[in-house]
């Protein structure tokens, strides 16, 4: 740990603990599964619609 002030020693303690509860809590709120799935399939939609796009930026870049 780096050496900070301990009120924000403090806060990041804190911070990284409740990142750490909710991200292996077993009896969180599903809505964040489902938000997260939901956030997945759309990251699956556009991706080949990205992969499109950079291949055509590459095409114009070597003309």
């Amino acid at each position: 740990m780096v050496f900070m002030p301990n009120k924000r020693r403090n806060l990041f303690a804190w911070m990284s603990r409740a990142v750490y509860f909710r991200k292996y809590s077993t009896f969180r709120d599903e809505s964040i599964n489902t938000s997260t799935q939901a956030f997945n399939e759309i990251r699956k939609a556009t991706d080949g619609v990205t992969q499109q796009t950079e291949q055509v930026a590459d095409a114009n870049f070597r003309e």
